[in-house]
């Protein structure tokens, strides 16, 4: 039985770019490499306005469906929440 290795990218550009990957290999490295570029290659564009999200967005791939809904000024993230999403949004520079 051979072990394989599979990554998730998450990859943005800062100025509204975003994109995921997977990658799958015998090596670790070459799985985080193949996903780097599957998240670079297939990245889109998310519209904004003053630095937040224009509209709701939502988007289904490969059985993974997300939604990420416009939210009015001064509202921030809970105390105590998860950070992913943060992380995500800042890679796209929102």
């Amino acid at each position: 039985m051979e072990v394989t290795y599979r990554c998730l990218a998450v990859a943005g550009n800062g100025v509204g770019g975003i994109g995921y990957g997977i990658g799958r290999h015998e090596e670790a490295d070459r799985a985080t490499q193949l996903a780097m570029e599957a998240a670079n290659k297939d990245m889109i564009h998310v519209s904004t306005w003053r630095g937040q999200l224009y509209h709701d967005l939502v988007g289904q791939k490969n059985g993974i469906k997300v939604m990420l809904m416009t939210r009015g000024p001064g509202h921030d993230i809970p105390s105590g929440g998860d950070y992913t999403i943060e992380t995500v949004m800042e890679l796209g520079g929102f």
